[in-house]
Formats: C-alpha cells, sequence, structure tokens
C-alpha cells in the first residue's frame, strides 16, 4: 500500500502464495488488521480557535494533540475561512482584517507566510491540485495563482457578500454561495479563459431556491456527476445534480441551519439547527426524510433519523470522517465533538478557552504521520511547493500586451543609443538605461492617471451640478403642484 501523492510506502503486505494454508491464513489476517489500523490513524482533526487565532491538529481516536498550535494573529477565522493548499500547508482568513495566513506543516510557531488581500475575506477555497487559491471578498471572489501571485480573475456576480466557496474533487467547477440566498456553479475553466481575455464570466447554473442567506455547500465525489448540497438560514437543504443542474429535492428542517456535512458515500446527511444547538442526522434511503419532533429521537440504530445534543452554543462546523463512522462538530461554546454515527455518542470532547469557529476531519500529512511504526519505510522530507504574495493587479491579455510592447520600446531605444555611440553598451551602462527608461515610464503613466483623475474629478463635478440643477428644478414643480393641488381642495371646500 503506497501514498497516492508522493508514492511513500506506507505498508507491505506478506506474500502468502507459497507459505502453508494455516499460516498463510493467520499471517494475512495479522497483516490486514495492522494496515486497517494505521489507515484509519490517518484520520486527524483540524480545528481553529477564535480566542487567540491559532490551528491545532488533534488525533480523531483518542483526541490528543499531534503537532504544536499553528499560530497567527489573534482575531476570529470565519467558519468557511480555512481550507487546505495541497499537501504542504494550511491557509486561514480573519474577520477583522484584510490578511491571509499561510503554514506549512514543517513550521508551527509563525506562519510561513502573510498575504495581505484587497479586503476582508469571508470564505476560503483552494483548488484539489493546489494552484489556485480562491477568496470571496464582499461579492466577489478573487483567484489567485499560488505559485507565481498572480491575479488571475475577479468575478462579481453575487448581490451580497459571498458566504462559501468549494470546489469540485476533480477542480472543473467553482461553486459560490451568498447572503442573498443565490448559488451559482462556475466552470473554472471559463472563469480563467474569459478574464484572461478581459470577459466576464457567465455561472453555468444558478440556483435561487433560498430565501436567506447560504450558510454551507457539500459538494459530493464523481466531479461532474456529483451532487451538491446546499443548507440556508431558511431551516432548508436543497439537493442538486450538477450535470443538468436539476433541483431534486428540499429538506424542510425545524430551525435555521448553520453547517451540513455527508458521509463519504451520501447515505446519510448531518445538518447543524440553530435553535436548539442539535445535530440531525436523516437517511436518505428511508420514506420520512422530513424528521418530526416525534420522530427524531435521540440515539438510533444508524438507520433511522435521530438527533446529537451535547452543544450549548450554536454549531458553525461539520465533518466526516473518511471511513464513515465519526463525525466532527465545532461550537462557540468552546468545544469541539467527535460522535460516533452509528449510536450517537460521544467519543471525544476537545476543550478550548474560545469559541471553535472550524473544524474538519483530514488526512494526516505524511511529514507528521511515522510509518515506521507500521512497518513502512521512513521516507526523506520533500521540499516544500512555490508560495508567493498575492498581487492586486488583474493579469489580463491587455496588461501582458503592453508590458511586451514596453519592453520592445525599451529594447529600441537601446539599440538606437547602441548605434549613436558606435559600438556596444557595456552592462552597467545597459542597467542604467534601463532603469532611466523605466522610471520615465512610470513618470509618464504616473501622470496620465493624475490628468486621468483630474478629468475624472471635473466630470464627477460637473456631473452632480447638473443633479442639482435637477433638484431644484424638480422642487419647483413639487411646490407648484402641492400649491395646485391645496387649491383645488380650498376652492372645493368653499363650494360646498
Amino acid at each position: 500500500i503506497c501514498d497516492a501523492d508522493n508514492g511513500s510506502l506506507l505498508w507491505k503486505l506478506f506474500c502468502v502464495a507459497f507459505l502453508s494454508c494455516s499460516e498463510g491464513r493467520n499471517r494475512e489476517i495479522e497483516g490486514f488488521v495492522l494496515v486497517q489500523n494505521y489507515i484509519m490513524s490517518l484520520d486527524a482533526v483540524l480545528l481553529a480557535e477564535d480566542t487567540e487565532g491559532t490551528l491545532s491538529i488533534c488525533d480523531a481516536d483518542n483526541g490528543s494533540r499531534l503537532t504544536q498550535a499553528l499560530r497567527g494573529a489573534a482575531g476570529n477565522v470565519p467558519p468557511r475561512g480555512v481550507a487546505l493548499l495541497g499537501s504542504d500547508y494550511v491557509v486561514a482568513a480573519y474577520k477583522e482584517k484584510p490578511v491571509l495566513h499561510v503554514w506549512s506543516w514543517t513550521k508551527h510557531s509563525q506562519p510561513a507566510l502573510r498575504i495581505p488581500l484587497p479586503g476582508k475575506a469571508s470564505a476560503v477555497s483552494c483548488s484539489p491540485c493546489g494552484t489556485f487559491c480562491v477568496c470571496g471578498i464582499e461579492a466577489s471572489f478573487y483567484v489567485w495563482e499560488v505559485a507565481s501571485g498572480r491575479l488571475l480573475a475577479v468575478v462579481s456576480h453575487h448581490f451580497q457578500p459571498i458566504s462559501v466557496l468549494c470546489f469540485t474533487d476533480d477542480g472543473s467547477h467553482l461553486i459560490s454561495g451568498g447572503r442573498d440566498g443565490h448559488v451559482h456553479v462556475w466552470s473554472f475553466s471559463d472563469v480563467l479563459s474569459k478574464s484572461h481575455r478581459g470577459e466576464m464570466p457567465e455561472p453555468v447554473y444558478h440556483w435561487v431556491h433560498h430565501q436567506q442567506p447560504v450558510t454551507d455547500i457539500y459538494c459530493g465525489v464523481s466531479g461532474r456527476r456529483a451532487r451538491v448540497f446546499t443548507s440556508s438560514k431558511d431551516g432548508t437543504c436543497c439537493v442538486y445534480e450538477l450535470a443538468s443542474g436539476h433541483h431534486l429535492c428540499k429538506l424542510i428542517f425545524e430551525s435555521s441551519l448553520s453547517a451540513i456535512a455527508l458521509d463519504p458515500v451520501e447515505l446519510f446527511l448531518f445538518g447543524a439547527e440553530e435553535k436548539e444547538h442539535l445535530i440531525r442526522k436523516v437517511n436518505f434511503y428511508k420514506t420520512d426524510l422530513i424528521p418530526s419532533q416525534n420522530a427524531a429521537q435521540e440515539g438510533g440504530d444508524g438507520s433511522k433519523n435521530f438527533v446529537c445534543r451535547g452543544h450549548t452554543a450554536a454549531i458553525s462546523c461539520l465533518s466526516v470522517s473518511m471511513d464513515g463512522t465519526k463525525l466532527v462538530s465545532a461550537s462557540a461554546d468552546g468545544t469541539a465533538r467527535v460522535w460516533q454515527v452509528l449510536t450517537c455518542q460521544i467519543l471525544h470532547v476537545f476543550n478550548r478557552q474560545g469559541p471553535v469557529s472550524f473544524a474538519t476531519v483530514i488526512r494526516l500529512p505524511a511529514i507528521l504521520s511515522q510509518p515506521h511504526r507500521a512497518g513502512g519505510l521512513q521516507q526523506k522530507p520533500q521540499s516544500l511547493a512555490p508560495l508567493a504574495l498575492f498581487q492586486r493587479q488583474l493579469t489580463t491579455t491587455a496588461t501582458a500586451s503592453s508590458s511586451i510592447a514596453a519592453l520592445e520600446t525599451c529594447t529600441l531605444h537601446v539599440a538606437q543609443a547602441e548605434a549613436q555611440a558606435r559600438g556596444p553598451l557595456t552592462g552597467k551602462q545597459r542597467t542604467d538605461y534601463f532603469r532611466k527608461f523605466v522610471w520615465s515610464c512610470m513618470e509618464v503613466d504616473a501622470k496620465n492617471k493624475r490628468e486621468a483623475g483630474n478629468s475624472e474629478a471635473i466630470k464627477s463635478s460637473s456631473l452632480v451640478k447638473n443633479l442639482h440643477h435637477q433638484l431644484v428644478e424638480m422642487q419647483k414643480v413639487n411646490r407648484q403642484l402641492l400649491r395646485k393641488e391645496s387649491q383645488q381642495v380650498i376652492d372645493s371646500l368653499l363650494k360646498s
């Protein structure tokens, strides 16, 4: 059994073909148990604490902390503001600051990079390949290339701030949900190509079945053939088919939903209700999909709807383990709980000093795992993926062509200078010439911007004067109409 990401050997099974029947069977069972226990131990819980603004990784089986806290700036982390960036980094945004913190799994004390953003990010998502990072800032989402830091796209299609972003498992589509209750499905390649040409991309699907803000989005497996689940504060959960865009069904809960999660085979849906701070489980393959007050019994055998109780404050995030046996919930009561799905019992409680805004089950990073305990081979640490600060200027065909044109013009001027000097320029002279040319271009660009700003100011002042004149004229007309109406009323009263 090997790691699908880096190819490292996790466990070597015995070959039982040349062993006796009894010895081979015992050895095979022993190897299977060891492999199963090791794969189960790959589940870890990633928590985000609001008081200190730190992230921590804990074991999902015994609740022990696996690494030191990933410390950042003190502040609240949005429930959808944490994402894994490939297999090397984890990123987190903050509600109070327009900054994105990036940690590597090798260094826990300080963020590997602090990236300033154009605004405060309310949602963060990264492509499964780890190449792109998408941040929801106000009613727009920004797409950056992580290695170079280039801003590839800025898309505005929501009427209110974006609350959640989600990629499909193959990275072909991006799903955005906003506080306006709308859910948009985007073809990610279409977003990149049209933004590069300076065009505004249009969503593939536009779903408007929610009446209040969208709180969470879950996208299943199989890429284009996946099903999409959305939750809202109106107490409904909608199910869509990504291939056709059809609205399959709507589940109605007793109160508003703050988070949803599904098991890997999409058999059970878990919804966090805000009214009583409970988690309700729905079986999609039963006739009684919508639980009532009488049907929502505590406990259960795994085939009926049941309720998980224990939190005393709002639940912000839900996540299911890879084997579908454990459910993790984060709450503002300062705890994160691990539930057993079948019996609805609490396995572990992670107590924190402040509210826990984010919790998810992740695959334990290879650098933190110890394969030699299970008989695997110890691998050398690999180099981290490149990471750069994010740019604020959109990279389009126009900007690229203007840069190329400027470079060609500068090269032409250098050739003319060499022709006048009747000889090639030295390296220092060429560098000085390029520097002077760049500074002159920057001065011309700044002058053009000032002139454009002055012209815009003149246009805006003239527009304000025009609007003021129209307002005065409308006030005169309103006064005349009021006098006329008043005179008519007085005349009718006198005649009567």
